[in-house]
């Protein structure tokens, strides 16, 4: 099977992250920034870098909020759309239960995903939208997976 064929068995539940709630202000922010470091001429080197050190940080703490998924008859696979190196696999056979836990005043909405042997982990994905989250929960259980839905649509 080549790589065509196998990306073409997934199904992608992602959102715009750049119009997403987190989204949305780091752009707008990063953009301030980078527009004040260019006009600011009277500025060191230093200086400027101070000016990068928000924007390091507001990517660091946005991305960690901006996972999607892949989702296929036989694997889970989870991204992230600002950490491009962030791939993490899962079998559906060794997924016991997902729950779709609700947003915060800190924290998005989150898919959290419960293997057989007892592992835990969430993945915020603050770019879904709820029709998304409709599509992941009936999506999984088509496959036979539990869905413990901790907030309403």
């Amino acid at each position: 099977m080549t790589n065509d064929n196998k990306i073409k068995n997934f199904e992608k539940f992602s959102g715009n992250y750049i119009t997403s709630l987190r989204g949305f202000p780091l752009f707008i922010s990063v953009a301030v920034i980078i527009y004040l470091m260019i006009n600011a001429t009277q500025l060191s080197f230093f200086e400027k870098f101070i000016f990068f050190v928000p924007i390091i940080a507001f990517y660091f703490g946005a991305g960690s909020e901006a996972y999607y998924f892949l989702v296929s008859p036989t694997q889970l696979v989870i991204k992230n759309q600002l950490f491009w190196w962030v791939n993490k696999t899962y079998e559906l056979r060794n997924i016991d239960k997902v729950s779709l836990i609700s947003a915060t005043r800190q924290h998005s909405k989150a898919l959290s995903i419960n293997t057989k042997d007892s592992k835990s982990k969430k993945y915020p994905a603050g770019s879904l939208r709820k029709h998304t989250w409709k599509e992941i929960q009936n999506k999984f259980e088509s496959f036979g997976i539990k869905v413990q839905n901790e907030f309403t649509f």
